[in-house]
């Protein structure tokens, strides 16, 4: 009895702490987003994020509004050492997931007769606030945090966040006639073919 209330414990604050690690956002506008001393037009610039890089989001503020386009709220981020505002339509959660297979979307892949499996969720859920790719081994469930999708020859490469080891991580699947192969090198176990569920 002992063991069951550890191994839920255990999962609780494993999904406790991918949530915690979630705010975060990339930047859409190229080739880069202005960062500004407050939030507003007004705001002296203080520097730039490049497109495509991730950034802490710490805080959003007023109204929604359309800049160029571009609908969000003004919202304060971090990235390396510039903390500041930016205008939050120009941030987002992941890039290249409009690219994402059909095939690949929540849907569960498995392998080791169901012991080890792997699902896609490609838009934030009511728990995540990020879209992720979830390995769930035995009772216990990992997630990856996507950054960016990108296709590749036979596959796709995710670009992640990997909370247990520390950052941003490669992660490849192939299409192999109806299953799926996963490279993901953090997680030997997890790596292999899988089969739909």
């Amino acid at each position: 009895m002992m063991r069951k209330i550890v191994i839920i414990l255990s999962i609780i604050l494993l999904l406790f702490t991918a949530y915690a690690h979630a705010q975060f956002r990339v930047v859409t506008a190229q080739p880069s987003l202005r960062v500004r001393d407050s939030s507003g037009l007004q705001g002296k610039v203080l520097g730039a994020v490049p497109y495509s890089e991730k950034v802490d989001l710490l805080e959003e503020t007023g109204a929604v509004l359309t800049i160029q386009g571009a609908t969000g709220r003004w919202s304060k981020i971090r990235w390396k050492n510039l903390e500041g505002w930016v205008f939050g339509g120009f941030l987002d959660y992941a890039l290249g997931l409009e690219h994402l297979a059909d095939s690949l979307m929540h849907k569960t892949y498995k392998k080791d007769n169901g012991l080890r499996r792997i699902h896609i969720y490609p838009k934030p859920g009511e728990f995540w606030d990020h879209p992720m790719i979830e390995f769930i081994e035995g009772p216990g469930q990992y997630g990856l945090l996507l950054i960016k999708v990108e296709p590749i020859n036979g596959g796709f490469r995710f670009k992640v966040w990997d909370n247990a080891y520390g950052g941003e991580h490669t992660a490849v699947i192939y299409f192999n006639n109806g299953s799926i192969t996963v490279d993901y090198n953090n997680i030997d176990n997890m790596s292999g073919d899988y089969k739909l569920e």
